[in-house]
């Protein structure tokens, strides 16, 4: 059962993220589905290694010209591992953090429009 307060769409690979932790810049992050109220980051456990639950992401950006550039916090509520052959991956699942309502009502009109393609 999906316990998400809003849907999530697909938007690999044509979404990215940028955001700081801890000093270090992560730019061109994969987006792999995204929601009105976060979304999920997949990437290689090497360049993802540093993130854990309950860190807060500073200058989040949503790296897509169909979505706002503001930026903004955001929080990992969990992080995953997948072992994809060779490569161990990790998958970790963002929450946006006091967000204006206009970028929650732009990337929610984005989802909406990926959702009916």
């Amino acid at each position: 059962m999906d316990s998400r307060h809003s849907p999530r769409v697909s938007v690999k690979p044509q979404c990215k993220a940028r955001f700081q932790l801890g000093g270090q810049t992560y730019d061109d992050i994969t987006v792999s589905n995204l929601g009105q109220d976060g979304c999920c980051l997949s990437g290689s456990t090497q360049s993802l290694s540093r993130l854990r639950d309950t860190d807060l992401l500073e200058g989040w950006q949503l790296v897509h010209p169909a979505l706002p550039q503001t930026q903004i916090k955001a929080k990992v509520v969990w992080v995953g591992r997948e072992d994809q052959g060779k490569e161990s991956m990790t998958v970790t699942g963002i929450q946006f953090q006091d967000a204006p309502a206009s970028y929650l009502k732009d990337v929610g009109k984005y989802v909406k429009t990926m959702a009916s393609h």
